[in-house]
């Protein structure tokens, strides 16, 4: 070989190999020590191997020949230095004939023992066929038959999986630090849970959370997810199985790998520093838009919305109505028109995003509601802020729903003793001769800020502090973009539904303003119904 070409190779050997042969070693020896000698003396092989004139045809698959060949003579010389070296090894034991027995006295207790750890980590089809043939003294071609194969097929991989399990046998492992320390990971939806309620219905337990955090941009075998989490293999194809076909997993190969977006602690911390920023913009201007619609009403007497909640408990409402129309409309210009959520099995459409755990110290303010145009716009703002939780004794359930719409539709006989039972939760009062809401009602089809004011006033008084708004937020969002984008791994895209972040200016918005005096906590958290509106 010439010395141009050797030097050439050598060079791609120090660029390309030495990470990738040191998780090469540290995947079989269990051991960083143990890895990085390893890895020095296939490296060393190499480079003697090349400067002594080695003519490589397949650069590639010839380092890595040596890499397999000196694990080989290291975990042989590990298995001579045993301190028990009677022990049989079950790759060496001849395999059984077909029509015999395997004598299961020949495999003593330590080497019995260290197959059934191996076996844990060992892939189904093969654990199976092992099992059988080796514990349960099953003839081969009783196992073909039973399983629905060709005798040759079990016969081989049988041998594959004997070298395996040797292989694995003379290993030192040691379980990953999921398996004493398992980790939290939160999760926001966008879209309508499968008929099972899934995906939620996979997310609870801490091994598919710690799955789905292992094999984030990382595909992982089932023994790789085993010696991980500590779960021996039986356990975990089940859980991989189940989170596979609600697609929280995608299968490559013998792989999988997580199938939505985990934004990172740092990440986390960089979006609500700039968030944090944002909302002190914009406060100001939510502020003074709120302020001129306050105004207005003082001067004309007409309450907004219908007339049914007053300052300052409208201006909860209104206050989040501000926020989230920004919000909306910065996503908009950041990703386009929203795209139709995905279908997913089982009646599901959803998108999911995870965030690696980390408190940013908000309480959480969610969006719940519902409707089209053809029935209520019902938006319910969940609030952890001073008991509001729990406001109104809970969500409508069916039966309440459709007797309010009834009723501020004035559509129809509606039943009195849900009425008078919405009334003692709070979402109606008692006057004379009926019921009246007890939130803001707008017309569907426009903005409720815009609603809330005349023509006028809007355009010139509110209109300027919201656009103000809008455009902090879009930049933010921007920004925001970029972050999650830096902080995904290869495969993994930002969208709409990714970055959800922007609601906790929510929060930070009502937060400002219940230190301002601009609103006031209810004086009945249970039976209020400050941040709750209706369109119809």
């Amino acid at each position: 070989m010439s010395a141009t070409r050797t030097d050439a190779q050598l060079a791609a050997f120090a660029a390309e190999y030495p990470a990738k042969l040191y998780y090469f070693c540290l995947r079989k020896t269990g051991d960083s020590a143990e890895a990085e000698e390893l890895a020095a003396d296939i490296a060393l092989c190499v480079v003697d191997a090349l400067r002594s004139g080695a003519e490589v045809a397949h650069f590639p698959a010839w380092v890595w020949q040596i890499a397999h060949n000196r694990f080989a003579a290291w975990a042989d010389a590990r298995r001579r230095s045993r301190s028990c070296t009677a022990i049989e090894d079950i790759a060496d034991l001849p395999l059984a004939d077909p029509d015999g027995d395997v004598e299961a006295a020949l495999i003593h207790d330590e080497t019995l023992s260290l197959m059934r750890r191996e076996l844990a980590f060992t892939a189904r089809d093969c654990r199976e066929i092992i099992v059988a043939h080796y514990l349960d003294d099953e003839r081969l071609s009783d196992i073909a038959a039973r399983l629905g194969l060709p005798l040759g097929t079990v016969k081989a991989k049988l041998s594959r999986s004997r070298q395996k399990l040797k292989e694995g046998m003379q290993m030192a492992r040691e379980f990953g630090k999921r398996s004493y320390r398992p980790e939290e990971i939160t999760f926001t939806k966008n879209g309508n849970d499968g008929r099972d309620g899934s995906p939620w219905t996979q997310l609870g337990s801490r091994l598919n959370k710690n799955i789905l955090l292992e094999a984030y941009g990382n595909p992982c075998t089932i023994a790789d997810l085993s010696m991980e989490l500590g779960v021996a293999a039986p356990y975990m194809e089940d859980a991989v199985e189940e989170l596979c076909a609600v697609e929280l997993l995608r299968r490559e190969g013998e792989r999988y790998v997580t199938g939505f977006p985990i934004l990172s602690r740092r990440a986390q911390e960089k979006i609500f520093g700039a968030m944090k920023q944002t909302a002190d913009e914009i406060y100001p201007h939510a502020q003074a838009a709120l302020a001129a619609i306050r105004t207005e009403r003082d001067r004309t007497g007409v309450v907004p919305l219908g007339g049914y909640q007053d300052f300052p408990d409208l201006g909860w409402y209104l206050l989040l109505r501000i926020t989230d129309e920004a919000i909306w409309n910065a996503k908009v210009a950041v990703f386009g028109e929203r795209k139709p959520l995905p279908e997913r099995p089982r009646g599901g459409r959803w998108t999911l995003v995870g965030y690696e755990d980390y408190n940013p110290g908000f309480s959480g303010v969610g969006l719940h509601g519902s409707g089209d145009d053809n029935t209520l716009q019902w938006e319910d703002y969940k609030i952890g802020i001073g008991g509001l939780s729990a406001r109104c004794g809970g969500d409508l359930v069916g039966a309440e729903a459709a007797t309010l719409e009834k009723f501020l539709r004035g559509s129809g006989a509606v039943d009195l003793d849900i009425l008078a039972r919405l009334a003692e939760r709070g979402y109606l009062r008692s006057v004379e001769g009926g019921y009246l809401p007890t939130f803001p009602v707008f017309r569907q089809g426009s903005s409720a800020v815009q609603q809330a004011c005349s023509r006028e006033v809007y355009d010139a008084e509110v209109l300027p502090h919201v656009l103000a708004i809008e455009i902090a937020v879009h930049r933010f969002m921007q920004d925001n973009e970029a972050v999650v984008a830096a902080d995904l791994p290869d495969g993994y895209t930002s969208d709409f539904a990714t970055i959800m972040y922007p609601f906790e200016l929510r929060d930070m918005m009502l937060k400002k303003a219940l230190a301002a005096g601009v609103i006031a906590m209810p004086d009945d958290a249970a039976h209020t119904t400050v941040a709750l509106g209706c369109g119809i």
